[in-house]
């Protein structure tokens, strides 16, 4: 004999599905907000259905005082799997992008595509990850820009017409109590190579590499009696040129 369909399956009279599993279906959290720091502005949007199954959505829009501005809209489950789509405009002219992130324990990654139009049409592919160590993060990222830097009546002459632009980063941060304070301490490198547009009449793409940049900074702040007490140093390397060391500090005595 056929199977009958289940008429009562998540209807009030299944015994496992419960009112409050009714009433939480059908309600929802919305949020929503605006504020202004620094002169960068931000507005937000939101709504978390109180059913976990379901998806949350948001909205928001940004200014900052250079001029640039974004919005975007964006569905997921909080920072565990989230896709976000909108629009950023800066003074390269406006770029449109689709980002996925997500995270799984101390590991955290993204990958975003953005293309633009303005002053030549360009794809970047960004992607990067962190790992989350107790008081130490460890943190890597690369983006490849891709730029069609000839012009249609000319393309025929090229093998490879379009320029890119790859960036490599990979950064160690840690913060750790120490006294009244807590000291922290990151040390970044960067690596960045150009390749050109190739030619029917050369052998192969030329490339440059910019040098490479080494970066490390340790610094403490916290309360020294009734002061608050801030110290940092600074290092930074340029490959082929001289060193860089900053030493800066600060305190402040509340007046009441």
């Amino acid at each position: 004999m056929a199977d009958k369909k289940n008429t009562i399956e998540n209807t009030l009279a299944d015994r496992s599905y419960t009112v409050s599993d009714q009433l939480r279906f059908l309600g929802s959290t919305f949020y929503g907000g605006a504020g202004s720091d620094y002169g960068q502005t931000r507005a937000w949007l939101g709504v978390d259905p109180d059913l976990g199954v379901l998806p949350d959505v948001q909205a928001r829009a940004s200014t900052s005082p250079e001029g640039s501005r974004q919005r975007d809209v964006s569905i997921g489950y909080g920072d565990l799997g989230r896709f976000t789509t909108g629009e950023r405009k800066e003074f390269e002219g406006r770029t449109a992008f689709d980002r996925l992130s997500g995270r799984v324990g101390p590991v955290e990654g993204y990958y975003e595509r953005s293309e633009g139009q303005q002053p030549f049409d360009t794809q970047t592919d960004l992607y990067g990850g962190t790992l989350n160590l107790g008081p130490f993060r460890l943190s890597g990222e690369k983006s490849k820009r891709t730029t069609d830097s000839i012009s249609p009546e000319r393309r025929e002459f090229y093998t490879t017409p379009e320029s890119e632009e790859i960036r490599k980063s990979v950064a160690l941060e840690g913060s750790y109590p120490v006294g009244t304070g807590i000291l922290r301490g990151s040390l970044q490198r960067e690596w960045s190579k150009l390749n050109f547009p190739q030619s029917i009449w050369e052998e192969e793409r030329a490339s440059y590499s910019p040098p490479h940049k080494t970066g490390a900074n340790i610094g403490w702040g916290g309360r020294l009696g009734p002061a608050e007490l801030l110290l940092q140093a600074q290092y930074n390397k340029l490959r082929g040129q001289n060193t860089e060391y900053r030493v800066e500090g600060g305190i402040r005595i509340p007046l009441n």
